[in-house]
């Protein structure tokens, strides 16, 4: 399992974001917070308190929220950002940063607060204690398992990222799930939330039709991935993660039952397109 340092930093200060707990990209965690405080102290006591609130105040909707997230891949490590870290992010050029398509989505006073909280958590963050190489191994093992209902597994790097929980991330050719025993992480749950993760590049990059459409592409991935689980017998380790969603995710709405029926014999290189005219 690979780890993503500037990534779990950003993560690390967001699960601490408590106003917008209930928006889906929310990483707000009270177990992650507690585990943390274990060998940090409270946040109260230190700067990360305080830019939490304040980055409460900025992060109010869906979208401001998901934006701001993208500071989390701006950077590979933590060293590249520290690097950087004497200018704000508009005074960024794109040779001080690994992706530099991301600079124009961070123009706003929600990532650069992100950003500044950031390094100055980074050395308090720095103290966590690192993941245990056997769960590492473990979760590993259980994703590769995984495969034969995710096959999107097989061609991506899978990252783990303690304050990410119960919760999961996709890019290109990455997917990132949390830490079994931090938050409320098993290594089941981080398993199947990879293989979701994998299904949801999977149609992204496969049917048009929902390209783009958050809610449409999470419904069709989470229906695909479903009926690929009963069908290797998995249907109720899928439904156990599934469970652990509050509010609920939608298994299946009547618009996608076409799409997921025919998805669901994909073979390499199809799509809805050449399986159904979208």
């Amino acid at each position: 399992m690979e780890g993503r340092s500037w990534a779990e930093l950003v993560f690390h200060v967001l699960a601490h974001v408590e106003q917008g707990a209930t928006l889906a990209p929310s990483l707000f965690d009270e177990r992650y917070i507690e585990q943390a405080a274990r060998w940090l102290g409270p946040s109260q006591g230190r700067a990360l308190g305080e830019d939490a609130q304040a980055l409460g105040l900025l992060l109010r909707d869906h979208e401001a929220m998901a934006q701001a997230q993208g500071l989390a891949w701006l950077f590979d490590d933590v060293e590249e950002a520290l690097a950087a870290g004497h200018l704000p992010l508009a005074g960024l050029g794109e040779e001080q940063v690994a992706r530099p398509s991301l600079l124009a989505g961070l123009r706003s006073r929600a990532a650069e607060l992100l950003f500044c909280a950031a390094l100055l958590e980074e050395p308090c963050w720095r103290q966590l204690p690192a993941p245990e190489p056997a769960v590492l191994r473990s979760l590993r093992d259980a994703i590769r398992a995984l495969e034969r209902v995710a096959p999107g597994l097989r061609g991506l790097a899978c990252c783990a990222l303690r304050p990410l929980g119960q919760r999961g991330r996709a890019v290109v050719t990455e997917v990132w799930v949390g830490v079994p025993g931090w938050g409320q992480a098993s290594i089941e749950r981080c398993a199947w939330q990879a293989a979701h993760e994998a299904t949801v590049l999977e149609v992204e990059a496969r049917c048009t039709e929902v390209r783009g459409w958050h809610e449409a592409r999470e419904e069709l991935a989470v229906a695909l991935l479903s009926r690929r689980a009963r069908g290797a017998g998995l249907g109720d380790a899928h439904g156990r993660w599934l469970a652990g969603f509050a509010p609920p995710v939608p298994v299946l709405g009547g618009r996608l039952e076409g799409l997921v029926r025919e998805a669901s014999g994909w073979g390499p290189g199809e799509s809805c397109g050449t399986v159904r005219k979208c």
